[in-house]
């Protein structure tokens, strides 16, 4: 994956609940990587796992860190642990995101646990279509999905390997991957366990690849997989990753590093949907995961409710009972929302003039919060002929757009771009 030159995202919070909106509402993982702050990021993490802070304070020190608004609310809704944690270690950690979903002071205490929270309310730019990671291409799929769905590993803020699903993250000094790079060995963390209560198994993991790579699946989690020669069961919680050619990116096999992830998927209720039935499977629609929340309701491109996991293997966390991810709306709406009439909690995607925001920021509800991002807003030209069919498809590179290949055309659209708006 390219990463660009960072650009400026924005994060509102409205005072006394978590009220944030990344402007482009992209970058990966919810506790993606925009920079190194390791002893920075740790010691935030630790106060907020130990109630320490306010929610406006670990906004404001998260902002200071340089994360994004999703890793702000990843840390303040889900209350993950600390990359060396283990659940034992943060089992009466209080889960940590200090406040609910109400307007109130956002100061904390000690000793908050599973469901101390009410409702947190998300708005989101777009609603998603499904909730299976496997079929995301960018966080509108991606990001929803994973308040259930887990990766075995992930990419910490730092640039290093995490474990999250299994015990330790596989690395050469461990044994966990051979000398010759070929070879990635896991073992699932001991009584890990579905939200339905079947144990996650290594069975999972293989019939999870062989699901992923099925050309009549359709999914896009396929190229993460594209370098497996095979994925071997050693046990019921060990299995081997045997790799075709030593590969850089590994960690995205089953994990989330710069991809949208490919998380490892429960065999019990998808393997009477291989290929060509994949995408219609109930799943896709109510995914059964390792995450902190359940999926209550779902309508397709309007609104996500979510119920604690009971079965979450960290006992006092998550902190909020209850979460909405609403989709839909325009920026203004979605600010307003929050700066002026607290409707909401968190929103995302705030492409909104400066006047405007101005104007709304002048209610005192809310505050906004200026992020860094790594991702590029951008538009792709179609020079091919979508109405064409050549095959049986559309748009085929030996076809030319009727208007497109025009370079005039183009021109006048280049020239209608206001970019001082951009900027």
């Amino acid at each position: 994956m390219a990463w660009f030159d960072q650009i400026i995202s924005c994060s509102l919070v409205c005072h006394g609940g978590v009220r944030a909106c990344d402007a482009y509402g992209r970058g990966g993982a919810m506790d993606e990587r925009v920079g190194s702050r390791a002893n920075g990021l740790a010691a935030l993490e630790a106060a907020v796992l130990t109630g320490r802070l306010s929610r406006r304070d670990v906004l404001k020190r998260g902002a200071a860190l340089g994360l994004t608004a999703p890793a702000i609310a990843a840390l303040l809704a889900a209350c993950g642990s600390s990359s060396k944690e283990t659940p034992a270690a943060t089992a009466s950690s209080g889960g940590g995101a200090p406040g609910a979903g109400t307007a109130t002071t956002g100061t904390s205490g000690g000793g908050r646990g599973r469901g101390s929270g009410d409702l947190l309310r998300i708005l989101y730019w777009q609603a998603p279509p499904m909730l299976n990671q496997h079929y995301a291409n960018g966080n509108l799929i991606s990001n929803p999905a994973a308040l259930v769905l887990e990766p075995l590993i992930r990419i910490s803020p730092e640039g290093d390997v995490v474990a999250v699903l299994c015990e330790k993250a596989p690395s050469l000094e461990n044994g966990g991957i051979s000398a010759d790079g070929k070879t990635v060995t896991y073992t699932l963390l001991e009584g890990l366990v579905w939200s339905d209560g079947t144990p996650v198994s290594s069975d999972d993991a293989k019939f999870t690849w062989k699901w992923a790579i099925d050309p009549a699946a359709g999914t896009t989690s396929s190229p993460a997989f594209v370098n497996v020669d095979d994925i071997e069961v050693v046990d019921a919680r060990t299995f081997k990753i045997h790799l075709k050619n030593t590969d850089p990116a590994w960690y995205n096999i089953f994990g989330r590093g710069t991809s949208d992830g490919a998380p490892i998927l429960p065999k019990h209720l998808l393997e009477n949907y291989m290929g060509d039935k994949a995408q219609s499977a109930p799943f896709n629609m109510k995914p059964v995961g390792t995450g902190p929340y359940k999926v209550t309701n779902f309508v397709p491109g309007d609104v996500v409710n979510y119920e604690i996991n009971e079965s979450y293997r960290f006992p006092d966390k998550p902190f909020f009972k209850k979460v909405e991810y609403k989709g839909g709306g325009d920026a203004p709406s979605a600010a307003r929302a929050v700066l002026q009439t607290g409707e909401v909690d968190y929103a995302i995607n705030l492409q909104v003039e400066k006047s405007v925001l101005e104007n709304l920021l002048k209610s005192g509800v809310g505050e906004l919060i200026v992020l860094p991002d790594g991702s590029v807003e951008h538009v792709f030209i179609n020079f091919a002929d979508p109405n064409k069919e050549v095959d049986g498809a559309r748009s085929e590179p030996s076809t030319q757009h009727p208007f497109l290949t025009d370079k005039a055309v183009r021109e006048a659209l280049a020239l209608g771009v206001d970019r001082d708006m951009i900027v």
